[in-house]
């Protein structure tokens, strides 16, 4: 004969009042989120403890026959790698070479756990960023800005992310060292790309970056004090597909590598 369900096993929490269950259940709940933050932190631990970058001598960068990349030893492991951005805006992806095998890396792997973690609830983000030598050392840097999206005329001052990432890179993307982008306004960062247009050996990193109502600047920045300073500038309306999207905005201004 079944047992009816007055007859049934009450549990030890049945025995005890409402107040002291749902007190119970909060505590339980509590010690649970506690448990997931616990994962969380270590796994982000584990997960900064990526790869390294070789110690290599740096070798020179050249513009790839297509026009459309970047051929360069990113990681310093004494093999030229190949840094992609079709359109020369800040889109880059990094193929890395090691031997006969070919590993691809976007910028999304360059935002690590904890920014990834931090920037979880907020939309219309996008990163954008370019290699360059920026501190005439030899090897190739990153310069990442992550920013929210213009969502109207006003643009949102929210840009979590703008530093400059000094090689030789792991293939994570990660640096041997970091330093800060000064940039006035905390908009968003449209497009970006490094340039050494007076041939020092000190890439100049120009940003494209929204300041309201349509309007975009042009800013210049130039190695200074352990970081990347940009400067003031805007524009000219016309001459947008110009400077960003015409051919002579791809990889011309590097030397060629057939050279």
């Amino acid at each position: 004969m079944s047992a009816s369900p007055e007859n049934l096993p009450q549990s030890d929490d049945d025995e005890r009042p409402p107040l002291l269950r749902r007190h119970l259940s909060r505590r339980r709940l509590v010690a649970g989120c506690a448990a997931a933050l616990v994962v969380a932190v270590v796994g982000g631990l584990l997960l900064d403890l990526g790869p390294e970058p070789g110690d290599h001598p740096p070798m020179p960068l050249c513009a790839g026959a297509d026009n459309v990349s970047l051929i360069a030893d990113v990681d310093g492991d004494g093999q030229r790698d190949e840094v992609r951005d079709p359109r020369r805006n800040g889109t880059i992806t990094v193929v890395f070479r090691d031997g006969d095998e070919r590993s691809e890396v976007g910028l999304d792997k360059a935002r690590g756990f904890w920014e990834k973690l931090r920037d979880a609830v907020r939309e219309d983000m996008a990163t954008r960023g370019t290699v360059g030598d920026f501190d005439g050392d030899g090897y190739v840097d990153l310069a990442l800005f992550h920013s929210q999206r213009d969502t109207g005329d006003n643009p949102s001052d929210n840009m979590p992310l703008h530093e400059v990432r000094y090689g030789p890179l792991a293939r994570d993307l990660t640096g041997s060292r970091t330093g800060t982008i000064r940039i006035a306004r905390k908009s968003f960062v449209e497009q970006v790309r490094a340039t050494d247009t007076d041939r020092d050996g000190r890439a100049e990193l120009q940003v494209y970056q929204s300041s309201g109502d349509g309007v975009l600047l042009g800013l210049t920045g130039r190695q200074e004090k352990g970081g990347v300073t940009m400067g003031e500038g805007r524009l000219p309306e016309d001459a947008e597909e110009e400077w960003w999207q015409g051919e002579p905005a791809l990889w011309q201004d590097f030397v060629p590598c057939d050279a």
